[in-house]
């Protein structure tokens, strides 16, 4: 039974990582980017909101999409971490391109 709650714990937690760095890293690389070539870049209300928002898909996202994961039984606990890791990132990845793709339809 321990094994078993762990593994769900380590799931939630990989798809839940995974979701907001898969969020949260573009945004940093875009704030290095800026500095690289001299660009200022403040930190203002939007990028609060920016960020308030983009944990709230990424939290949705994993509820929606943490019932779809299938937990081995018996998997090292490493690997359940690791494949909702990237189990998360991917879904969280189509998410945020669909997103995007909606976003430029409706300009």
């Amino acid at each position: 039974m321990f094994e078993s709650d762990l593994n769900v714990t380590l799931a939630f937690l990989g798809i839940l990582i995974a979701a907001i760095l898969r969020t949260y890293l573009p945004a940093k690389a875009a704030e290095a980017k800026a500095k690289a070539t001299g660009a200022k870049f403040e930190w203002d209300s939007k990028y609060a909101a920016s960020a308030a928002s983009s944990l709230t898909v990424a939290f949705v996202v994993v509820a929606m999409i943490f019932v779809g994961f299938p937990i081995p039984p018996g998997a090292h606990p490493l690997f359940v971490f690791f494949s909702a890791f990237v189990y998360g990132f991917t879904q969280q990845q189509i998410f945020n391109q669909v997103a995007e793709w909606w976003t430029e339809c409706r300009k």
